[in-house]
């Protein structure tokens, strides 16, 4: 039946579902009579060949169960990530009957058409397609559309740009950063255990006495501070073991010993986290103004872990090593900040070649 309301169209229809259930269903919105009929025509078939309880599910319901399930795997900045994705998402598609090569397309083509870098793009399709392999998984589309979109999102490589890393310090730099800092500085020892160890800032600050081994120089990494709440997983679920120098660790033990630490290294050590965990913004506004006097205006805790990458690759040719103790999931991470080193060493060649032969 099509019926107008207030100048727009409404189709409800009668149908048997794939399991045998009978269900009505009703839509509105419809600008005109021949959207209304071909919309009842075209799903009332396509009905047919779905499960009932995957009818008049709404898009939006499903997210926020895809992120609940993210919500055990992925930290807080992820998570709000891939919700500001996903929600655009709802508004190309409404319910689950709606996912049609149309709509996919639709999708596909919002995202490459996007005023930002490639690697952005990728990232964006990645998010959309484990979404989509999740509503697989759980029966929510059925195997021919699940198929049809790693078809569609497959089918044109969006290729990334070098990653492209500023500020990043060598080791005298990196001594001037913390030369003015006490021995019981929270901020001195954060610093070192980025810069020697190559942590992310939530790894750090979740870092407990008892996941320190001094004899055998490694610290356990298996979870993170998230919100000023400790969360047992890491970035990429990838707990681990990382070395650090003899000469950072006893930078470490030096700042346990002088503020009587027992248990967590960065809990309630400073004014402003009392009663809680270290903020990194206050890491980052200290690495602000030093970074000034570096000539570094873009300093922050993660160019830290960028310049033990750097330093690293540029002394060592072990790429698997490299990325377990840095925590990539994929080895290509790593192998960015390989292929950004071999360019730069071509160009200073290239300048050195010009000089010798002027």
């Amino acid at each position: 039946m099509i019926k107008k309301v207030k100048k727009m169209y409404s189709v409800s229809f009668k149908v048997k579902t794939k399991d045998g259930f009978k269900i009505k269903v009703v839509r509105d919105g419809f600008s005109d009579v021949l959207s209304a009929n071909n919309y009842k025509v075209t799903m009332k078939e396509k009905y047919k060949g779905m499960l009932m309880f995957n009818i008049n599910v709404k898009i939006s319901d499903l997210i926020n169960e895809y992120l609940i399930f993210k919500n055990t795997k992925c930290e807080y900045s992820t998570i709000r990530n891939i919700k500001s994705i996903l929600n655009k998402l709802n508004q190309i598609i409404k319910y689950v009957e709606d996912i049609d090569i149309k709509s996919i397309n639709d999708i596909f083509l919002s995202i490459v058409r996007l005023d930002i870098k490639n690697q952005s793009k990728n990232n964006i399709i990645g998010i959309y397609k484990d979404f989509f392999g999740w509503l697989y998984l759980n029966n929510r589309i059925e195997h021919s559309i699940y198929t049809l979109i790693n078809k569609i999102f497959n089918s044109v490589k969006v290729n990334p740009e070098n990653i492209v890393i500023k500020d990043i310090v060598n080791k005298e730099e990196f001594m001037v950063l913390i030369d003015d800092l006490n021995k019981d500085s929270f901020i001195r020892v954060s610093l070192i255990l980025m810069f020697y160890g190559g942590l992310r800032v939530s790894e750090v600050m979740a870092i407990k006495l008892e996941d320190i081994d001094f004899s055998k120089q490694v610290i356990r990494i298996n979870k993170i501070v998230e919100v000023n709440k400790i969360k047992y997983h890491t970035k990429n679920n990838t707990h681990r073991f990382v070395y650090l120098t003899k000469c950072a660790l006893e930078f470490v033990r030096e700042y346990i010993e002088s503020n009587n630490i027992n248990e967590y290294l960065f809990y309630g050590v400073s004014k402003c986290s009392k009663y809680g965990f270290v903020f990194n913004s206050k890491i980052n506004k200290y690495l602000k103004i030093k970074g000034k006097l570096l000539n570094k205006n873009n300093l922050t805790c993660h160019s830290l872990r960028h310049s033990f990458a750097t330093i690293v690759c540029e002394n060592y040719n072990d790429i698997k090593l490299v990325a377990k103790q840095l925590g990539h999931s994929s080895i290509n991470t790593t192998r960015q900040v390989y292929e950004r080193i071999t360019e730069n060493r071509e160009n200073k060649f290239k300048k050195e070649l010009d000089k010798i032969f002027e």
